[in-house]
């Protein structure tokens, strides 16, 4: 089996009203296809009822809808595949992805929405990662 270069690139936008989501610090990993990759998000938000959704983006393309899974009272979620799934807590989430296959390179989103009595909040969508899966060490270095 070939080994894979998984490089994760952190980025950051702008935030929303006193919601924030940001990504927690990468570093580049060497995985192997079938592995599994896992990312993080930290949330903080007053809200009591919380979903934190997943989205991955491939360039030039429009986001896709990965899953969403509740987090304090929230307790709802829903996956597109059941290679993703995700876990939450009151500060944080994270995105497992199993059986990582060369498709998965993309930028990841993590993203926030918590309702407030008579207040609906915009989601708030933070850039995760983007996975380059190189097929050999020799393409590492491009």
């Amino acid at each position: 089996m070939d080994r894979c270069l998984i490089l994760i690139l952190i980025v950051g936008t702008g935030l929303v009203t006193g919601d924030n989501i940001e990504p927690d610090k990468g570093t580049e990993k060497n995985s192997k296809e079938t592995e599994t990759v896992k990312l993080s998000c930290s949330y903080s938000t007053s809200g009591e009822y919380v979903w934190l959704y997943w989205y991955r983006q491939y360039p030039n393309k429009e986001p896709q809808y990965l899953l969403y899974k509740g987090a304090r009272s929230a307790s709802a979620e829903d996956t597109s595949d059941d290679r993703f799934q995700s876990t939450t807590s009151q500060t944080s989430t994270e995105l497992t992805i199993t059986d990582i296959r060369l498709s998965d390179s993309a930028l990841y989103y993590c993203a926030l929405w918590s309702p407030v009595i008579q207040n609906m909040k915009h989601v708030v969508q933070k850039p995760e990662a983007l996975f380059t899966l190189n097929r050999s060490s020799e393409n590492r270095n491009q």
